[in-house]
């Protein structure tokens, strides 16, 4: 779960939102107003407006809907819960859900001392109360404790996309890694063309600028310091195979 903007409402939402209250709720608001209400053709469009301020995301899960389920239009406060009924044409109510999670939450909307269990993503900060420790979700806060187990968040199914992602993660890391080396080497390379190695007597060695021969160190215009966390080439001598090149970190 992260923190997403959901945007402001259309300029044509308010309208349309008290109309259809009108006409499928009256006098008596009922929670099933809502299977025909949402397939008019305008509550399709504001649908496609959610779907892409959440970048087809679930708000609670992130699973990608196509990877899932069907979008669903998820009231962050219950609209079968008669408190909330009120609030089921209302912008900033909706959030875009999978199935799974719209299931898992359903009508419950616990309260964590005063607040709700249930973290809002688009209205506060996810990261304050949740973290995960390789593919698992783990909490940091009680309302966090408790967004977990309401959305089920560590189910068998999110907990092997994340691996995935995971792996994906580290393949790249890795791909950097050698790029950056392969880099580094060009570079010693041409370094090493402007310079002449000379052997020492003793077990290791150390290159003298062919420039400036008389200097003890490395010519620092040939062959950069020695920076912390930065590779660096160490010399060593080898009498059966002459001398061998060494990246080490420091």
């Amino acid at each position: 779960m992260i923190h997403v903007e959901r945007g402001d409402a259309p300029d044509d939402f308010v309208r349309y939102a008290a109309d259809y209250w009108e006409e499928f709720m009256g006098k008596s608001p009922r929670p099933s107003a809502w299977t025909k209400a949402r397939k008019r053709k305008k509550m399709r469009d504001y649908a496609r407006i959610l779907f892409n301020a959440f970048q087809g995301k679930c708000a609670l899960c992130e699973s990608k809907m196509v990877h899932v389920s069907p979008a669903h239009i998820e009231h962050y406060r219950p609209k079968g819960d008669k408190r909330f009924v009120h609030l089921m044409f209302r912008w900033d109510n909706w959030l875009l859900s999978c199935s799974v999670c719209n299931t898992s939450k359903g009508d419950r909307f616990p309260e964590c001392e005063g607040l709700p269990c249930l973290i809002d993503p688009t209205r506060e900060e996810p990261s304050e109360h949740l973290e995960f420790v390789g593919v698992q979700a783990a909490s940091k806060t009680v309302r966090g404790d408790e967004t977990v187990r309401l959305v089920n968040l560590s189910r068998s199914e999110l907990e092997d996309q994340r691996r995935t992602w995971l792996l994906l993660v580290d393949a790249l890391l890795l791909l950097l890694k050698y790029l950056a080396i392969c880099f580094q080497v060009f570079a010693y390379e041409e370094q090493l063309s402007h310079c002449e190695p000379q052997m020492n007597a003793d077990e290791r060695r150390r290159p003298v600028c062919r420039t400036h021969p008389r200097s003890s160190a490395v010519c620092e215009s040939c062959f950069p310091r020695k920076n912390p966390g930065k590779l660096y080439l160490n010399f060593f001598n080898k009498p059966d195979r002459g001398f061998n090149i060494k990246f080490v970190r420091q």
